[in-house]
């Protein structure tokens, strides 16, 4: 199966609808730019999808259909101006990849650090503050990147993500003792 290309002229405010009466042929559904602030409610459509990506600039609210299909392995919402992640009751448990790299992100929604098939986290470019100590749980994490946040420190429970092999973490708001403690728990040089 394939994943689906829905490319939204500038100024198309509206999801087109219509475009998803093939859907069920894809396995993965992609939405690039427009002014769209928000997805409607297409669940139905959607819920055998295993790949969601949204690259929209003007896309405001996290579309919180998503997090309730169960086949969903890849999540892709970026390049948006979205600035809260919905704290709700998920039944996408078995993502394997996240990406929520350039929006307005200040916080990180609790359930994220109970998805335990995670492999793959990326949220650089936000305004992320801080990493809960429940990341520990994220146990098949094996890549994160959080560049260009506003992180002081991250959390000391991490050391026990045994899987772990990239960790990148520049241009934070790191003090020369994080960073010191950073180059010896992970091997971490920044410039």
């Amino acid at each position: 199966m394939a994943t689906k290309l829905i490319k939204l002229r500038k100024g198309e405010r509206e999801f087109p609808i219509d475009k998803l009466s093939d859907l069920e042929n894809y396995d993965g559904l992609e939405v690039m730019g427009g002014s769209m602030e928000e997805f409607p409610d297409i669940i139905e459509e959607t819920k055998h999808l295993k790949i969601f990506i949204a690259n929209c600039p003007e896309l405001k609210i996290f579309p919180n259909f998503i997090l309730q299909l169960e086949n969903l392995e890849r999540l892709k919402v970026k390049n948006s101006k979205i600035e809260l992640i919905p704290e709700i009751q998920i039944k996408c448990t078995h993502l394997k990849t996240i990406d929520f790299n350039s929006n307005e992100l200040k916080n990180l929604p609790l359930w994220i650090y109970s998805l335990k098939d995670l492999e793959e986290f990326s949220a650089a470019g936000n305004s992320i503050e801080s990493i809960s100590e429940e990341i520990s749980n994220m146990t098949s994490l094996k890549r994160i990147n959080l560049d260009r946040n506003q992180l002081k420190n991250i959390p000391k429970s991490m050391t026990k993500l045994t899987g772990l092999n990239h960790l990148s973490l520049e241009q934070n708001s790191f003090t020369e003792e994080v960073r010191n403690e950073l180059f010896l728990n992970y091997k971490i040089w920044f410039n």
